[in-house]
């Protein structure tokens, strides 16, 4: 829904249109309607209620061709004025040629201002799509790594089990084995103390 600031410029631009199209009713309030055109425009882009930038982009640009006619107009009135006593307010071809040349110039700049934002609009969202893309990519592959990380961890955390437990059988079994080995010593020991070895003379065996 239009606001109060933008039906009022609607309502001043339609007028200023109106004058322009008839010369004959062009007075010095033209000028002032269209100045008054910029500071509406003006505020109706800083306007937190404004119309889309599309809206504002033909608002801009009937305002300039507004402008441009008037600038023709007044380079066609100074060189009217410059001329002799019995050409004074009068228009020949070579004038009218230069207006329509300086309009056609004004629409001319007006389209490639228009295609080179339209240009420039397309890029920016090209390069909005391809940040996303990439973005989208990199978080992708962040879960990856972060779920291959957590994967890895577990296993590591099971084989960490498992040697330990290796590691504390094997504990068991050199105790074991340790304390096996002292009880044959000792045993040793007492069996050749308990039986001791018979010697003989050598007299005896003759």
């Amino acid at each position: 829904m239009a606001t109060r600031l933008e039906i009022n410029f609607n309502r001043l631009l339609t007028r200023c249109e109106t004058m322009a199209k008839d010369k004959t009713a062009w007075d010095w309030r033209l000028e002032k309607f269209v100045t008054a055109l910029q500071d509406q425009l003006s505020e109706l882009k800083k306007s937190p209620c404004r119309p889309s930038q599309e809206t504002l982009n033909d608002y801009n640009k009937k305002v300039d061709f507004l402008k441009g006619i008037m600038e023709a107009e007044k380079l066609t009135y100074k060189t009217a004025t410059q001329g002799n006593g019995t050409g004074l307010g009068q228009r020949n071809p070579q004038d009218e040629e230069d207006i329509d040349s300086l309009i056609q110039h004004h629409h001319q700049m007006q389209e490639r201002l228009a295609d080179e934002m339209l240009m420039l609009t397309r890029n920016l969202k090209e390069s909005v799509k391809d940040s996303g893309r990439i973005v989208r990519e990199d978080t992708k592959k962040v879960v990856e790594t972060t779920k291959l990380a957590d994967v890895n961890y577990n296993k590591l955390s099971l084989v960490t089990e498992q040697v330990e437990k290796h590691t504390k059988g094997c504990d068991w079994c050199m105790w074991i084995m340790l304390a096996v080995v002292i009880m044959l010593f000792l045993f040793m020991i007492m069996f050749i103390r308990l039986f001791p070895k018979k010697q003989y003379s050598y007299e005896e065996d003759l």
